[in-house]
């Protein structure tokens, strides 16, 4: 792989940590929703769960999200020793969201949510697109390369 495409990657997902941080910080600072369609909302949801908002004890969660974390990392230099670029990508997206999503738990005891779309209840944040697309994006892989496998 070429540190070229490394480094464009890597900075790709640096840049959306840096917006996600960003849109978390004037989230946090909101008196009122900002900005309110028929299908999307941005304003402050301050989520102390996981997934869904389900509760769980805030000690457990940062072990927990540390060691994804480690695994993220150990399964990223893997990537990189084989180089496949695609798969370092999706991998260097989730451990940045993951790292977002990180922070806030341990500064804030909860996740900063700002993204509210069709119902009531949905909240999420860029980090969780992040995170979400590294996950579907490793799932193509993982598909594509089982369908070139012959039986």
């Amino acid at each position: 792989m070429s540190l070229r495409k490394l480094v464009l990657f890597d900075t790709f997902g640096l840049a959306l940590f840096i917006i996600d941080r960003i849109l978390k910080s004037k989230a946090l600072n909101l008196k009122e929703t900002s900005f309110d369609a028929s299908f999307f909302e941005f304003s402050l949801y301050k989520n102390p769960g996981i997934a869904f908002s389900v509760p769980f004890p805030r000690v457990i969660m940062i072990v927990i999200t540390s060691l994804i974390i480690i695994v993220i990392l150990i399964a990223l230099i893997q990537s990189l020793h084989q180089e496949n670029i695609w798969k370092s990508a999706s991998y260097d997206i989730i451990l940045y969201g993951a790292m977002s999503n990180l922070y806030d738990r341990v500064r804030y005891h909860f996740v900063i949510d700002y993204i509210q779309i069709l119902f009531p209840w949905w909240f999420f944040n860029l980090a969780d697109v992040m995170i979400t697309a590294g996950i579907l994006q490793l799932l193509y892989i993982s598909f594509r390369s089982t369908k070139k496998t012959p039986v």
